[in-house]
């Protein structure tokens, strides 16, 4: 086993218990950090501590798969490793030369400890304060006194060197150097947006600087692009917390200059509970509703820079960018409903049958110029097999644009029907909303795991703690959009963690039990028999 990899897995087990709250310790982050985890200690050892994880079935059977001495007694006390488990740690992206890293920094308890875990079988070195390791294998790890640094190779994405060698130890070293000397204005805590996070309350926080992360896919041509420069200043914040009855996360999606210009000068407008309601059924699984200027989405396609790409399709068919655009009104809906589990041939003409799942779909947006989607339907008729056309319904009226797989969900769409679809109160009053019935795509899931007692019974477990998926939001103010999801549990009193905990319990107990020969045969540790009528000696080669 190799120790630094070992380190990467200890490290990604242990950040789920790092603190990103702490007033005393401040781990150094570079300002240009593509991503970054933190978790807040305190609080998550208040809903779920170590020894209840450890005492779980599941995390005994990791403990007993551990496949030496050191990995077993980490499992069993983290702070055997000389790494303060109360202290900071967090894991972030960063671009270094061409070299993408990801980063797992902590402080230490016990730096001799730490040593003698991470240098087992190599030598340590030291360059100042710095120790190091020299070794073959994957990672770099470093450390003073105080905090240990951890430097990975994240996977190539520059297609113009897919073969690039792996960057030397001297550039880690220097570049392990130049993160733990990060202060002041160089660190990403003196960006008020990341300040802004860490004050949330939340177990779990998250940042992407999507403009950094963006332009440095495809080892930065995506950032010669246009759109690179509409990305440039977007940053991502997440933060997550395990409430009772529910896994709550809210988020804020801060613009950039372009970006911010165009969201003062088209803000968001709300979605009505009138335009759920017209979902024609009462069986809804699944639906996203949105209200949003089309101006912006024109806007947004030429700061891109593909306006040009998208009118030469359209031109195809006599039809423009602006036409098509300017038809819609602003409101668009997407519902999945009637969702069940029929008996289908495996493939068109097969006499076999197997289950599979099948469900109506519909796509409605509201519209104001009735003849531009008459000629966009007819574009698409005429694209579309013959097969396909016979499965897709396209209708619009002076008000509505709809297309869907059941035509009578159509029509009914379009004739302004309305029923009281259960989660339309909820959506109503934002610009977007999202909702996802997880107790009913499971209870007809379930129809599909008759023959396989154990699947039945990971359904079981599943039905008893997972209730529905809710995200809303979409309220935008001084260059900053907010929203909030939750994924509800069915029990409304319970902590989400402990349910976690609890859950994969459940589930490892259902698990099939494997053959101890099988093993040792996947293992290599027993060779398979001949079988019946088989010579068990090779043919010789023929020349």
């Amino acid at each position: 086993m190799k120790r630094t990899s070992a380190l990467v897995g200890f490290g990604a087990a242990l950040i789920l218990f790092a603190s990103c709250s702490s007033k005393n310790n401040a781990l150094p982050i570079p300002k240009d950090a593509m991503m970054v985890v933190e978790v807040n200690t305190a609080s998550l050892k208040s809903k779920l501590t170590w020894e209840e994880i450890r005492k779980s079935a599941w995390f005994e059977e990791v403990s007993k798969e551990a496949n030496d001495s050191t990995a077993q007694k980490l499992l069993q006390d983290p702070a055997t490793s000389g790494v303060d488990t109360d202290g900071n740690l967090a894991f972030f992206m960063q671009k270094q030369g061409s070299a993408n890293l990801g980063v797992f920094e902590g402080f230490l308890k016990d730096a001799d400890a730490f040593a003698k875990f991470a240098g087992k079988d190599a030598p340590v070195k030291k360059d100042g304060d710095l120790s190091y390791l020299d070794k073959s294998g994957e990672g770099f790890v470093a450390w003073t006194g105080k905090q240990f640094i951890c430097l990975m190779e994240m996977p190539n994405t520059n297609p113009m060197n897919p073969t690039a060698a792996p960057a030397p130890k001297d550039s880690l070293r220097k570049w392990a150097q130049a993160i733990l000397a990060t202060k002041g204005s160089d660190g990403l805590a003196e960006d008020k947006r990341y300040a802004d996070l860490q004050k949330e309350e939340g177990d779990v926080h998250f940042w992407m600087n999507s403009g950094s992360f963006y332009n440095n896919l495809g080892g930065g041509m995506m950032s010669m692009l246009k759109v690179g420069s509409l990305m440039n200043g977007n940053v991502s914040t997440y933060s997550l917390s395990f409430v009772e009855g529910k896994i709550a996360v809210k988020m804020k999606q801060y613009y950039g200059k372009e970006l911010t210009e165009l969201m003062n000068k088209y803000k968001p407008k709300e979605v009505t509970e009138a335009l759920v309601n017209r979902i024609p059924s009462n069986d809804v699984v699944a639906a996203f509703a949105m209200n949003w200027s089309p101006e912006a989405m024109t806007e947004i396609i030429k700061m891109a820079g593909i306006d040009g790409m998208a009118n030469a399709f359209l031109g195809r068919y006599n039809l423009s960018l602006q036409e098509i655009v300017g038809a819609f009104k602003g409101e668009m809906l997407f519902a999945v409903s009637d969702f069940k589990m029929e008996q289908k041939p495996l493939f068109e003409g097969s006499t076999y049958m197997t289950t599979k799942p099948d469900a109506k779909m519909l796509f409605a947006a509201s519209v104001t110029n009735k003849t531009a989607f008459e000629k966009l339907i007819g574009a698409v008729e005429k694209e579309m097999p013959a097969a396909a056309a016979t499965q897709v319904s396209f209708q619009v009226n002076n008000e509505w644009f709809a297309v869907g797989s059941a035509k009578e969900h159509v029509d009914a769409f379009l004739a302004g029907g309305t029923h009281k679809v259960a989660f339309a109160d909820k959506i109503k009053g934002h610009p977007f909303g999202l909702y996802i019935d997880l107790q009913k795509i499971m209870k007809v899931s379930k129809g599909a795991t008759t023959e396989s007692p154990n699947a039945a019974a990971m359904m079981d477990a599943s039905l008893a703690v997972w209730q529905d998926v809710l995200m809303i939001g979409g309220e935008y103010k001084d260059g900053v959009l907010t929203a909030t999801a939750e994924v509800n549990l069915v029990d409304k009193k319970g902590n989400a963690l402990k349910q976690m905990n609890a859950y994969l319990t459940k589930l490892h107990s259902l698990k099939p039990k494997r053959n101890p020969a099988q093993d040792m045969m996947e293992q290599g540790d027993v060779a398979m028999p001949p079988m019946e009528g088989m010579d068990s000696v090779a043919a010789p080669v023929q020349e």
